[in-house]
């Protein structure tokens, strides 16, 4: 009888550790967790899902703990937990800099000799776990895409845009999207501080005179494959059969598919979809397209995205309150 009752513990927990790698029930939560706070200003239920996300995955997007750092400080709550979480995956005190919300408390928050002490705890263990070959071989096409991007041909452009993207589609099937999970978030140093050979950003702009490009650590995402993927306007139809999957896997934010479905709009060279997401400030929507809300919000749902009614109030608590919400390439998170 004892070995039957170990053998159902044991199966509980492999059942629960399956459900765990799911990354659709991860943002369920943290939408859940939105929802509570923007829109019924439940506050307890609010921290409920987004511990309850943060609890249960082992791997997290950092811009779901700044965001629930937020709101906890607004809402005169412990915050500075989830700060120190966020170290866990490349959180920097220097990214609160860009949170109009933080200002009354920014010196003493960047002086925080605690928070300093633990991101620098931290910081050794997120770099780690980071796959520092992969990322360096997708700075290597981001930075030859800017190079070639400046051919005053545009068809010898293309013509080697769609070469490379040909290798970097077949690198992302083999080894998972480039994104947070793999390659952390945007960082200018992570070479330097990871201590390898590899090429940081502005070494590279200084090699290939690209003096406008900037790193862009704000982030709080990726940046390098975004833009390869940006400059390939039908990216998103070429890898459509494996967006949802790498969404599960955590790889992939949903929103970034939805960045790369709507810059659909931006090209004569892909076939339009006849639903947005609205999540791609460049595309030049339709008015049409913009009433249809309901139809948006449908297909929303099927990749585990919040409605644009709860986008709406997020915005409005930006611009009322000072939060920063929306993060990621394009701030399209």
């Amino acid at each position: 009888m004892k070995k039957f009752y170990l053998l159902i513990y044991l199966i509980s927990l492999t059942l629960y550790s399956q459900e765990n790698k799911d990354y659709s029930k991860y943002h369920e939560y943290i939408n859940k967790g939105e929802a509570f706070f923007f829109k019924e200003n439940n506050i307890d239920s609010c921290f409920y899902y987004y511990d309850k996300a943060f609890h249960e995955f082992e791997f997290v997007f950092v811009k779901d703990i700044i965001n629930v750092a937020q709101i906890a400080y607004f809402s005169k709550k412990e915050y500075k937990k989830y700060i120190i979480k966020g170290f866990d995956f490349g959180l920097k005190l220097d990214h609160f800099r860009h949170i109009r919300l933080f200002e009354p408390d920014l010196k003493k928050l960047l002086n925080d000799k605690n928070l300093i002490q633990e991101y620098k705890k931290r910081k050794e263990k997120y770099l780690e776990k980071l796959d520092l070959e992969y990322l360096n071989t997708i700075y290597d096409f981001a930075f030859q895409d800017q190079v070639d991007k400046w051919s005053p041909d545009s068809k010898v452009y293309e013509k080697k845009r769609d070469k490379a993207f040909e290798k970097i589609e077949k690198l992302i099937r083999e080894k998972g999207f480039p994104g947070d999970k793999l390659l952390g978030i945007q960082d200018s140093t992570v070479f330097k501080d990871s201590k390898t050979n590899y090429k940081d950003v502005y070494e590279r702009t200084k090699k290939n005179n690209l003096n406008y490009f900037k790193s862009d650590d704000k982030l709080l995402s990726q940046k390098m494959i975004y833009l390869v993927v940006i400059h390939n306007f039908c990216g998103y139809k070429k890898m459509q059969d494996i967006w949802l999957k790498e969404i599960k896997k955590g790889n992939i934010h949903p929103r970034d598919v939805a960045l790369f479905h709507d810059n659909m709009y931006r090209s004569y060279e892909c076939s339009k979809p006849k639903i947005p997401f609205m999540n791609n400030i460049f595309a030049p929507y339709t008015k049409e397209q913009k009433k249809m809300n309901e139809k948006i919000n449908e297909l929303r749902a099927k990749f585990y995205i919040t409605t644009l009614e709860n986008d709406a109030l997020k915005k409005e608590y930006e611009e009322k309150y000072g939060f920063k919400l929306f993060w990621g390439f394009w701030n399209c998170r």
